[in-house]
């Protein structure tokens, strides 16, 4: 049987990801058994994903996320499903200085992430508050 010709895109993701994964799973010394078993799937499955056969989908992802104790937008990412590469990095990023913030300086900021996020209702509650700011637009 003449298996379908893989997009070389495709090939190159599901490698990326098999290299990205194997290193996860070394890192926490476990076998790629060890880590079918800690996600709940077939040791088969987690074999195709490490060797680039395929790759996981995003409910999949949530579960590695899960038992790697690590952000699922990483995985997500380190899968493919994110339209660009390094939203794990800056979510990561942003959350971190986030809990470095103070609450006022929070909610000082909040209308402007809601605002960014499209949420313009939102943000406009917040207008004529101290510590925040007002809205300019439609």
């Amino acid at each position: 049987m003449v298996m379908p010709a893989v997009d070389p895109a495709v090939q190159a993701a599901r490698d990326g990801f098999g290299r990205w994964l194997r290193d996860e799973i070394d890192r926490r010394g476990w076998t790629v058994a060890d880590f079918a078993r800690a996600i709940g799937c077939y040791h088969s499955v987690a074999y195709r994903w490490v060797h680039g056969a395929s790759r996981p989908r995003p409910i999949q992802c949530e579960q590695i996320a899960r038992a790697l104790g690590i952000d699922y937008d990483r995985v997500l990412d380190a899968a493919g499903h994110r339209p660009y590469a390094g939203a794990s990095e800056i979510r990561s990023e942003v959350r971190r200085l986030v809990d470095a913030v103070d609450e006022p300086r929070l909610a000082a900021i909040l209308p402007i992430l809601r605002e960014l996020a499209g949420d313009r209702d939102a943000a406009r509650e917040t207008n004529g508050r101290p510590g925040t700011c007002v809205i300019r637009g439609n």
